[in-house]
């Protein structure tokens, strides 16, 4: 499959079982309707660094399938919450103390069963719905406009003029009489937009125009051509390794990263060396990706 392994639910939904990779589910029968209170404790974690952790640290607790799909066709929700489980909470847990303190916090407070799940179905339901993406995710909230402090946004984000003065510093702001605006994100983080007198000085300012500048195509790394960026570029593995050439290599097994920039300038680095190679392989009208 070339899409996510949780897309085809979300894309069906339903009560479903999925196997396979994602794309075999079943309609599951349920008797009744179970009360779910969904918590977001903190900033999500990356599905890669989650699976990884996962594999180094063995083997974990596994849902019983079997004794969930005969507690949801009997209604039985004690027998559902027991057969509960998930592989990546121990941990997503170590990597997050926030999940376990939300989840330890749930089950004092009377929870029957509390687990972290996968982002798929929130990530769904966030993407449809904008009433349920503002209540699961929160809104930008201005904490300064116009210079000016707003005071009830700040206590209604519970945030103390010590915690402003930090996040305004992070941002890149020391003296506070500079800032225009700033807006608190959903992931936590401050945005600091400084007044225009304070901003710094840039070519338009001046009255020039700089060339385009785009993102660099790299082409080897590692010792392994990159064919995709070739093609984006529209460069062959012949004029590769033409330009390998004038740079001392045999191949590109001998280079650990070369790239190409929109202005044509090829940048390169063989591997057990410290020195790096410039090289204007294109002219800047023929970097047009």
């Amino acid at each position: 499959l070339t899409l996510g392994a949780d897309v085809p639910f979300c894309l069906r939904g339903g009560l479903t079982r999925t196997t396979g990779v994602g794309e075999i589910m079943e309609n599951l029968p349920c008797k009744r309707s179970f009360p779910l209170v969904v918590v977001q404790p903190c900033r999500g974690l990356s599905t890669g660094a989650v699976f990884q952790a996962y594999h180094a640290a063995g083997e974990a607790r596994r849902p019983d399938n079997d004794a969930a799909r005969l507690a949801l066709e009997g209604g039985d929700m004690p027998g559902l919450c027991g057969a509960l489980a998930n592989v990546l909470e121990p941990v997503s847990r170590n990597m997050r103390p926030e999940i376990g303190q939300a989840v330890d916090a749930l089950r004092e407070a009377g929870a029957m069963a509390a687990l972290i799940v996968c982002h798929g179905l929130i990530t769904a339901l966030c993407m449809v719905s904008e009433r349920f993406r503002v209540w699961m995710c929160g809104q930008p909230a201005v904490l300064i406009r116009n210079g000016a402090i707003c005071e009830k946004q700040m206590r209604k984000a519970a945030m103390t003029l010590n915690d402003l003065m930090e996040a305004l510093r992070l941002g890149g702001a020391l003296d506070p009489s500079e800032v225009g605006t700033a807006v608190l994100e959903t992931g936590g983080h401050m945005t600091v937009f400084p007044k225009a007198q304070a901003r710094p000085l840039t070519p338009a300012d001046m009255g020039l125009h700089p060339e385009r500048e785009g993102l660099p195509l790299p082409l080897v790394m590692d010792g392994r051509v990159q064919t995709g960026n070739l093609e984006r570029g529209r460069l062959s593995e012949k004029w590769l390794q033409e330009r390998l050439r004038e740079l001392g290599y045999q191949d590109a097994s001998q280079v650990l990263f070369l790239c190409v920039n929109t202005r044509g300038m090829l940048m390169a680095q063989g591997k057990g060396r410290a020195d790096v190679q410039t090289l204007q392989a294109l002219s800047p009208d023929e970097a047009g990706w």
